[in-house]
């Protein structure tokens, strides 16, 4: 059966269509007349029951662009490789067809699949992309090796399915775009979950097998599972770890070394004296958790919230915290040395608006060992930074802003280029050893905020450093070896 005798056919009223043979024939718009069958079946529909039964059809290598395909009913039919981008996918049931190797998505735009149903269809290999998945069922599907790309997956159910090594990455916006996800009783096996349920709610892996599966930011709260999943017993602790089933004895013996929990929601968790050395944690969220001791040695917490977040006593050794936001942070007798907190926030949170009232509300790193840390770049707004070790640190380009109190402290052998201190409303220096440091081009404020005496600059480099002469150099230690040629007083 051609496309003309389909057409003919058609419009004799026949709605049952098997043994229909269009290989090779374009679909894509070229003729008006089937695109008009299409259309009028669409805007006729009444419900979600299809319009259309087509069955045994051959569409291997087909192009099928700008085709509507809402309410119809494909079945046992071949698509094997074929081009199904800019189609309309609403109210489809689609069962037993061949969509291997198949491309379906949107060039420049989106896809919907809405109330869609895929039974029994061989996806392997597939590329879906661009997809807003609404209610979109698939049953007894073998979509392994298959890459989807979604902007929204909400009431989407792969149930039964083979889905080993399969792919999915989310780019959506808002929490509500993902939600209600069923793999129940489906094959996992290696399979990635790609920032697809970051803040996805009920996400069900009961009686799945989650064998060697890859989670990348996926909300560890929402993960349902029973006796029947088949899962690795480290990420079985994870997840009873995030809803608070471990017991006090599986705490103690936890290792999270070496553990991928990138994008993860962390906050308010009990996590003190943890092993999480060379975890990934980057873009977490630590908000209120309790890190007590933990060994985060190696740890990437690149990008990550923490906020009002107790690292006390903490193995920081070689952590990196690169661009994190760290807020009312506790980092009291922390062994933070060879960190890295380049171009970090550390101090309050300035965007609640609700400001300070004592050195205790602020972001506390004292009692500290933080040797050759690197703080380039990094922000200083309401932090106290007190009788800590921050020898060879480097502190160049660093902004120091509001309240900053370094009293106490050793900075012998750092270095402070460029560091600009003018935002200042409150800087204490008092008793702190710069003895060798670098502060070349440094520049202080221009109004009386500084407590400096006692300061030690001896063998300091001061070459352009600005203090608006309001650093009495009388109160502070210099020697014979401390460079202030051209220091601005």
């Amino acid at each position: 059966m051609n496309e003309q005798e389909f057409i003919k056919r058609y419009l004799a009223g026949e709605r049952y269509f098997s043994d229909a043979d269009l290989e090779d024939i374009c679909l894509d718009g070229s003729n008006p007349d089937l695109l008009d069958i299409f259309a009028s079946v669409s805007s006729n529909a009444e419900d979600s029951i299809p319009r259309i039964l087509i069955q045994d059809l051959n569409l291997i290598g087909a192009n099928l662009e700008e085709l509507n395909l809402s309410y119809i009913s494909l079945e046992n039919a071949n698509l094997t490789g074929s081009n199904i981008e800019n189609i309309n996918f609403r109210y489809v049931n689609i069962e037993n067809i061949n969509l291997s190797n198949a491309q379906l998505g949107i060039k420049n735009g989106e896809l919907y699949f809405h109330k869609t149903n895929f039974i029994n269809c061989n996806l392997s290999q597939a590329f879906l992309h661009h997809l807003f998945l609404s209610e979109v069922v698939f049953h007894n599907c073998n979509l392994e090796r298959a890459n989807i790309e979604f902007y929204q997956l909400y009431k989407t159910y792969f149930e039964s399915s083979n889905l080993r090594q399969f792919q999915i990455t989310g780019n959506y916006e808002h929490e509500d775009e993902v939600s209600e996800i069923n793999f129940s009783k489906s094959d996992l096996t290696g399979a990635i979950l790609n920032h697809a349920f970051g803040s996805s709610k009920e996400i069900d892996f009961r009686g799945a097998n989650l064998t060697d599966i890859v989670f990348q930011g996926i909300n560890y709260r929402e993960i349902k599972i029973d006796g029947s999943t088949q899962i690795q017993p480290k990420l079985l602790q994870i997840i009873k770890l995030f809803n608070r089933q471990l017991t006090e004895d599986e705490l103690i013996e936890l290792d999270l070394s070496n553990t991928n929990l990138a994008d993860s929601d962390l906050s308010d968790l009990d996590l003190s004296y943890l092993n999480l050395s060379n975890a990934n944690l980057s873009n977490t969220n630590l908000s209120e958790t309790n890190l007590t001791g933990a060994n985060l040695s190696n740890a990437n917490l690149s990008g990550a919230k923490i906020y009002n977040t107790n690292f006390s006593r903490a193995n920081l050794t070689n952590a990196n915290f690169t661009k994190s936001k760290l807020k009312y942070v506790n980092m009291y007798k922390v062994n933070a040395c060879n960190s890295n907190f380049k171009n970090a926030y550390i101090g309050y949170d300035v965007d609640a608006g609700i400001g300070f009232e004592g050195e205790e509300e602020l972001s506390q790193l004292t009692d500290a060992d933080f040797t050759e840390a690197n703080f380039s770049g990094t922000v200083f707004r309401g932090a106290v930074l007190i009788n800590s070790n921050f020898n060879r640190a480097n502190f160049n380009n660093t902004k120091f802003i509001e309240y900053v109190n370094l009293g106490v402290s050793d900075f012998s052998d750092s270095t402070f280029k460029n560091a600009d201190f003018t935002r200042c409303d409150f800087l204490s220096i008092r008793d702190a050893n710069f003895k060798n440091c670098d502060l070349s081009n440094s520049e202080f404020p221009a109004k009386d905020c500084i407590r400096c005496k006692k300061s030690n600059f001896s063998k300091a480099n001061l070459i352009n450093t600005n203090f608006h002469s309001v650093i009495d150099l009388t109160e502070v230690i210099i020697d014979s070896q401390t460079t202030i040629e051209d220091t601005e007083e």
